[in-house]
């Protein structure tokens, strides 16, 4: 049988152990414009906000170009996490599954105090569960789990303060873990979580009536 006119063969590859393998914070730190990493993923996978708050940015607040639009970068190896306890679920409207302490949103530096004043300034209520909130902002050094040298990332996390309860990340293990926290137990919470959340404006009132007004 004739072999196609396409078919050419090559010689073996050597030296393939030259192709460099890089850590997330290698990867991000050789682009030419530096980044925010983010996660906004507390509001719905530990409370009930019900969009995604990247997505709605993303088109309130459209990019002049391509990479300025926010993105994602994941792990994939089942040992490694950025975070613990957020879980696995889609985004709002979406029908994937994503393991949200496995993914990290990034966003231009140019961008980033635009991106994060809208995330940091959502108020939301639910009827059905009689839950109104606030999000907040916090600083999270996490240790990127791709590199040897057990490399820092500076992400920031958004909070949720409600009337019934405060969803945050703690930082005191290794790797951040998710914290939530009713009301009735308002002492168990962080002064500095709690200062972040009434700098958000957090007032205790529901959003909706304070729109009504």
């Amino acid at each position: 049988m004739r072999r196609p006119d396409s078919f050419r063969e090559i010689e073996a590859v050597t030296g393939a152990d030259a192709v460099p393998t890089l850590s997330i914070f290698d990867a991000l730190k050789r682009r030419e414009s530096p980044v925010a990493l983010f996660t906004p993923a507390l509001l719905f996978t530990q409370s009930e906000f019900d969009k995604d708050p990247v997505v709605e940015f993303d088109a309130r607040f459209p990019a002049d170009s391509a990479d300025l639009r926010p993105f994602c970068v994941a792990l994939s190896k089942p040992h490694e996490f950025f975070f613990h306890g957020m879980g696995t679920c889609p985004a709002p409207g979406k029908r994937r599954a994503v393991n949200w302490d496995k993914m990290l949103y990034c966003i231009d530096q140019t961008r980033a105090e635009e991106c994060f004043a809208f995330l940091g300034g959502i108020a939301f209520s639910n009827p059905k569960t009689g839950v109104f909130a606030q999000t907040f902002s916090q600083e999270v050094n996490v240790v990127d789990p791709t590199s040897f040298g057990n490399a820092t990332l500076s992400v920031t996390v958004f909070g949720v303060m409600t009337n019934i309860y405060t969803v945050f990340m703690s930082d005191k293990s290794v790797t951040p873990t998710v914290r939530k926290i009713n009301l009735s137990m308002q002492h168990k919470i962080p002064r500095a979580i709690l200062l972040a959340g009434m700098r958000s404006g957090f007032t205790g009132d529901d959003p909706i009536t304070m729109r009504d007004e």
